[in-house]
């Protein structure tokens, strides 16, 4: 036996015939869109009057693929709408393209309202202040305070009246060469002292070369004017100070040593360098070549800075 679709509605219209004891008439939706009443005596009409005057065959069978309609009747309001909307379809569409309008004004309205209450609440809004960190040291060796400040000169030009100041020497650092490591064992080979001057507006450093050698100069040869010292900062800044003063060293027979004097000139940003962050290394050139060197003091020119600034007038 196959299944036809005659059969299909012949059940479903038993169902509906079952389901209209309780109601005389059903409501279904027919594959047109079209509400058809489906009556007790198993006729049919349309629930449009006027599509269902044009209907020719009353005795039609009930149309196939139908679905039963919502059992929600349309109010009255809806259908005088609907009669409306029929009658006068310009004017339908004029109230939804005023409709439309209206809608995208108040939008705009919103709009501006939401961005005016923004810029007022932007306006009453103060700004964060943020406290920054001071930034701490990254080797915490202890600097010179004001009272450990020592002064070799502290006077008065006679020409110029301007105070005329120097710290006293103090290490900077000190080297021995691995082969000389094993016989020298209490002193190093090489120790420079250096202390900072400041006059008529200038800072210099001074430094002191001594070695533990009569033979020295022919290691090192001498220091001429307009050589560099290369300072090595912790911040990763190279420090380039240039020699003023020529000098070729002084042999010491009593104390078998050899002794170098000298001094560098510093400028403003040299000395913005040095005041803000800690040596580490220096490379001296020599006549023969050069020589790098570990500092031991890597406050030398903070402290040394600090005093300086200490004396005013």
């Amino acid at each position: 036996m196959k299944f036809t679709k005659q059969i299909f509605c012949t059940i479903l219209f038993t169902l509906f015939l079952g389901i209209g004891v309780m109601n005389a008439q059903i409501r279904v939706v027919n594959e047109d869109g079209d509400v058809i009443i489906l009556m007790k005596d198993g006729s049919w009409k349309y629930e449009n009057k006027a599509k269902e005057a044009k209907r020719i065959d009353k005795n039609a069978p009930v149309p196939k693929n139908i679905v039963p309609a919502s059992t929600q009747k349309p109010s009255k309001k809806e259908i005088s709408t609907k009669d409306r909307s029929t009658k006068n379809p310009d004017r339908n569409s004029k109230n939804i393209k005023s409709k439309k309008t209206s809608a995208k004004q108040t939008k705009v309205k919103s709009n501006k309202s939401n961005k005016q209450k923004s810029t007022k609440k932007t306006k009453k809004r103060k700004a964060m202040v943020y406290l920054v960190p001071k930034r701490a040291r990254k080797i915490k060796s202890p600097v010179v305070e004001e009272y450990n400040c020592e002064y070799s000169m502290k006077e008065r030009d006679e020409f110029t009246n301007k105070l005329k100041v120097a710290t006293k020497p103090q290490a900077f650092f000190s080297y021995t060469q691995k082969d000389l490591r094993e016989f020298m064992r209490e002193d190093d080979y090489l120790t420079c002292t250096g202390y900072l001057s400041r006059v008529i507006g200038m800072t210099i450093l001074n430094v002191k070369f001594e070695m533990e050698s009569t033979m020295a100069k022919q290691e090192y040869g001498e220091i001429a004017a307009g050589t560099q010292l290369l300072v090595k900062l912790l911040d990763g800044e190279t420090v380039i100070l240039t020699c003023q003063e020529s000098d070729k060293g002084m042999v010491d027979e009593i104390n078998g040593k050899t002794i170098y004097r000298t001094y560098f000139s510093m400028d403003k940003g040299e000395l913005k360098k040095l005041q803000k962050s800690e040596v580490i290394k220096v490379r001296m050139l020599w006549s023969i070549g050069y020589e790098d060197y570990e500092v031991n003091e890597l406050d030398f020119f903070i402290n040394q800075l600090n005093c300086l600034e200490q004396v005013k007038g």
